[in-house]
């Protein structure tokens, strides 16, 4: 699928999504928080999130990933879109347990 870069792709260097989980991640924020362009380097405070954009969040994570991220977690300071997608890559990798 071949997207043409809008007016705003690549603005301060923004990095896209490479994974699944990313991309997955970037398209909640983006719903929850009403912003298009969102790189794997973007904290979720730092793009406008509050308190009920982080619930709406958490909620679809909690649905679409079958995992329970702590509420505090989108507000840590140094927590960005790839290193959220990491917590919840290995939050499913432990629930699934080792292959037997």
């Amino acid at each position: 699928m071949n997207h043409e870069p809008t007016e705003n792709s690549g603005t301060f260097g923004r990095v896209a999504p490479r994974t699944p989980t990313e991309k997955s991640v970037a398209e909640i924020w983006s719903a929850a928080l009403g912003i298009r362009e969102i790189g794997i380097d973007d904290n979720f405070v730092e793009l406008g999130g509050d308190s009920l954009s982080a619930t709406l969040f958490l909620n679809r994570v909690s649905h679409d990933f079958q995992v329970d991220l702590p509420f505090e977690m989108l507000f840590a300071e140094t927590m960005t879109l790839a290193k959220l997608a990491g917590v919840i890559d290995a939050m499913r990798s432990q629930q699934e347990g080792p292959d037997v």
